[in-house]
């Protein structure tokens, strides 16, 4: 389904942050540096999800300052520094650097079946390192993790550190940043941290233990390595986004983002795309939306991009004389860069999803956004009467139209929409699925104050029509310490969009 003739018609200017905002109440860093500190402890509780200690880390690295105890400060410190084994260690580098104990809990299985002098899962892992730094940095072209050099406790070099210490009972893996003394920008070093074994027995379901989950965790917290050498203090839902999108793009045949699909805009079209939850991993899910930004800007006919979204990374890079853009403004300015913008291609976003084997590489697997409302038009029932649906920022709401008995074999429906200004994000699309061939797009020209009418075809031919209402606003009071974009608070939640579909023959 070729989306760019429609998405090129959205040529609406849109403000992306509004003015900056005051830091806080006074005396409320301490409080928020105390809840960090708390929540990076309960991270690491058997009960927590999995992957969301690397996170919890960052967000606790970025305030420890502000803890007002030495208790407090003390246990940030014990949460952040790198591993301590007590027992004689080793190491082996390549491009990484991987740490083991010879002894103890945290020592992984000691078999050397090639009798190399090193453990078998040192190997492993070392080769499964490799084989992502191949992918990830030389293939891809990501920088690599920055070197930790400057740190005081900063390995045998500056090359990224990796511990293999017993975590699989507490989480499958994590990365820290390291802000080195005295240096203030976000673009900083950091150490790994992944399990001794991944054993099965030890994880359990639904996990899948061994060597297939090592591959899929190191893809995903290596990139976060990656990522803390560009920002470090950037949007959690960007940061934990495409490090499954990573995930994805390093071992494609093992699908294992697909498991984020409840969580999804797929499923939940109408669960602002940057949204950061600790109850629902909706920034987990998020990586479908890197997947779509990654093919539409990729060549026809021709393999997946990622410099794509390498590229967004580097518009949002914070080290000196970068752009330093936050998630959405950088994706905003890729798109412009290719004569789009964040604003048309969600709303093709919101379009594809509702059929999204027309669009994705691997679209037979991906599940249809479910309609908010169905309705069936008939020769009894030709309207659906006044109806309303509530979009919040970067969502969309889908409904299903379909055909019922008596409706003439050459029938068209009209649909109006009466919405929020242009201004506030506001767009509609028919789409027009048909029971052979391609689907047909028709965008509604909305006027400044958001009204529009079409008609499409609603013959026998028709299988069901589907509107897709879309708030595509990135305004945004930036700066006010959320878990949104820009850690900001959005102009245009809670808006309602009136629709009203009728037969027109």
């Amino acid at each position: 389904m070729d989306l760019r003739p429609i998405v090129l018609l959205s040529g609406i200017v849109f403000a992306l942050c509004g003015a900056a905002a005051a830091e806080g109440a006074p005396g409320s860093s301490a409080t928020r540096a105390k809840a960090a500190l708390v929540a990076a402890e309960d991270a690491f509780r058997p009960d927590s999800l999995p992957a969301e200690a690397t996170l919890a880390l960052r967000d606790l690295a970025l305030v420890r300052g502000d803890l007002a105890t030495p208790a407090d400060r003390a246990r940030a410190q014990a949460l952040l520094e790198r591993p301590e084994y007590g027992v004689a260690t080793r190491s082996f580098c390549m491009n990484v650097c991987v740490h083991w104990a010879e002894s103890g809990r945290d020592a992984p299985p000691l078999r050397d079946g090639n009798a190399n002098g090193l453990p078998d899962w040192v190997e492993t892992t070392m080769v499964v390192m490799e084989e992502i730094w191949a992918r990830e940095i030389v293939q891809f072209g990501f920088r690599p993790p920055k070197s930790d050099v400057t740190l005081p406790d900063h390995g045998p070099d500056g090359r990224l550190d990796v511990y293999l210490v017993d975590i699989a009972d507490e989480v499958l893996g994590y990365c820290a940043p390291e802000l080195p003394p005295g240096y203030t920008g976000f673009d900083v070093p950091g150490y790994c941290v992944l399990d001794d074994d991944y054993s099965l027995a030890q994880l359990g379901p639904p996990t899948i233990g061994g060597r297939t989950e090592l591959m899929l965790t190191a893809a995903h917290e290596f990139f976060h390595a990656v990522q803390f050498g560009y920002d470090a203090a950037e949007d959690g839902w960007f940061l934990e986004g495409t490090a499954t999108w990573m995930e994805d793009e390093v071992y494609d045949a093992l699908d294992e983002p697909h498991g984020r699909f409840p969580y999804s805009p797929l499923l939940h079209p109408e669960v602002p795309i940057d949204t950061w939850s600790s109850s629902e991993p909706y920034q987990y899910g998020s990586w479908v939306f890197w997947r779509f930004f990654e093919e539409f800007f990729s060549p026809e006919r021709a393999p997946r991009d990622a410099t794509v979204i390498r590229r967004v990374w580097e518009l949002a890079d914070a080290s000196a004389a970068a752009p330093d853009l936050y998630s959405l403004e950088a994706v905003d300015a890729v798109a412009r860069e290719r004569q789009f913008s964040l604003r048309s291609v969600f709303v093709a976003f919101g379009v594809v999803n509702s059929v999204p084997r027309s669009f994705y590489e691997q679209g037979s697997a991906y599940p249809s956004a479910p309609p908010a409302r169905s309705y069936t038009l008939s020769r009894t029932r030709a309207a659906t009467g006044a109806q309303k649906l509530v979009l919040d920022h970067m969502a969309n709401r889908h409904v299903s139209l379909r055909r019922g008995a008596g409706v003439s074999a050459a029938g068209r429906l009209s649909i109006t929409v009466d919405l929020p200004g242009v201004a506030r994000g506001s767009e509609a699309t028919a789409l027009v699925l048909r029971r052979s061939g391609a689907p047909q797009i028709v965008r509604f020209r909305l006027s400044f104050s958001g009204d529009g009418t079409v008609k499409v075809a609603f013959g026998a031919s028709v299988s069901r029509v589907v509107l897709v209402l879309t708030n595509a606003s990135a305004r945004f009071t930036c700066w006010r310490r959320t878990r949104l974009a820009c850690s900001g608070t959005p102009l245009d939640d809670n808006q309602t969009y009136r629709f009203r579909a009728a037969l027109a023959d």
